[in-house]
């Protein structure tokens, strides 16, 4: 390959590089505001609160921040309560989290926080749909309705979207390659010969 060949090459080459790459994930933080939310039963029990965030497609949960006031009612205590926060397939994986653990007793609690799940190895994908699921519930029943409340605060997730290549990044990869074949076959047809 002759010198300005090469330097004509380059630039597509290295574009072409940078879009197999495709598009970094970009970080965001998805806050859900509290107001009176249940606990009732053991995971997975039908009376508990369960809600959803849409944070993207394949998106990694990556931190988690909270402010709070909890409230469990005796014989509950405020160490029982809990929330599972996970991807709509709760068996994929995701997080158990506790704000008054070690509190082994009934009453109120004012809870501040934050985890970095990256950090602590407890970092979790949710699925295609997108959806973050928030299960709160009881580490233990007993038979009260509710057993305690979520009263008030804030739970704020920090995300990071999954890296996807987006459709133009795909048409300039190609319109790349067929740039870089056609300027090699011209090359090959406009190579002088010589007779010795």
């Amino acid at each position: 390959m002759t010198p300005s060949l090469f330097k004509r090459l380059a630039a597509p080459a290295l574009l072409c590089a940078g879009l197999l790459c495709g598009t970094g994930g970009h970080a965001a933080t998805h806050e859900l505001a509290i107001d009176q939310l249940a606990s009732r039963g053991l995971l997975g029990a039908a009376g508990n609160t369960v809600l959803s965030l849409q944070i993207g497609a394949g998106a990694r949960v990556t931190g988690l921040r909270w402010d709070l006031e909890l409230e469990a009612f005796a014989p509950s205590w405020l160490s029982e309560l809990r929330l599972a926060v996970s991807g709509s397939d709760v068996g994929a994986g995701g997080l158990l989290f506790a704000p008054g653990e070690g509190r082994d007793a009934a009453g109120a609690l004012r809870a501040a926080g934050e985890l970095d799940l990256l950090q602590a190895g407890l970092d979790f994908r949710v699925g295609a749909d997108g959806l973050l699921r928030l299960e709160f519930h009881e580490a233990a029943g007993d038979g009260l309705q509710p057993d305690g409340l979520w009263r008030s605060g804030h739970l704020r997730f920090d995300s990071v979207a999954a890296p996807v290549p987006e459709p133009s990044s795909l048409a300039l990869l190609a319109a790349g390659g067929l740039l870089i074949a056609a300027l090699g076959r011209r090359r090959l047809r406009h190579t002088p010969t010589s007779n010795e």
